[in-house]
């Protein structure tokens, strides 16, 4: 266990953070071109003074914490994500071979990687040719993510964790 964690605040990660309920399901798959952003301003079921009261402020993610389910992990660090100064994105999921059961899931800063080039499409409106607006740039390439994956007895652990940004952090949600 890493210094200033105590096992009472490892113990409360699984039960700090409410579940969605009734929201949006979201499924992504490998390799997708715009992943989809888990914290679009929605308005989350979190607690986030419980969440601060925990630790003395953000609680961070470490290497080897354990939840419950993957729905906790995914919570957990868009809460994190909120009190930081970012949103995250499911990049991708590995699928068991034996029972195509979900046992490894990374969620991503939603600045990861960049949008693919695309020429100006030209739209033909009656005797008006227009370009469309080009989009603005909203991925920079950063690298900050959570990786966790499901053990033998049906916990979830943080794998791979990178927490620095290559861009700035916006000023962190208060609620």
């Amino acid at each position: 266990m890493e210094e200033g964690i105590s096992s009472e605040d490892e113990e409360g990660v699984d039960s700090y953070v409410a579940l969605e309920k009734g929201g949006d399901e979201c499924c992504v798959v490998e390799d997708v071109e715009t992943p989809m952003v888990l914290d679009d301003a929605k308005e989350d079921n979190v607690n986030f003074e419980y969440c601060r009261s925990l630790a003395g402020g953000v609680v961070e993610p470490m290497l080897g914490m354990e939840f419950t389910t993957e729905d906790d992990a995914r919570n957990f660090y868009n809460v994190y994500a909120k009190q930081t100064g970012f949103s995250i994105c499911v990049n991708s999921y590995y699928r068991s071979k034996k029972d195509n059961s979900i046992i490894s899931r990374e969620f991503c800063c939603s600045k990861e990687g960049f949008r693919r080039e695309r020429s100006a499409k030209k739209v033909v409106l009656g005797d008006d040719t227009k370009r469309r607006c080009v989009r603005p740039i909203t991925r920079e390439g950063c690298k900050a993510l959570m990786t966790v994956r499901k053990r033998d007895n049906g916990k979830w652990y943080v794998a791979k964790l990178e927490k620095n940004h290559n861009h700035e952090l916006v000023t962190p949600a208060v609620s």
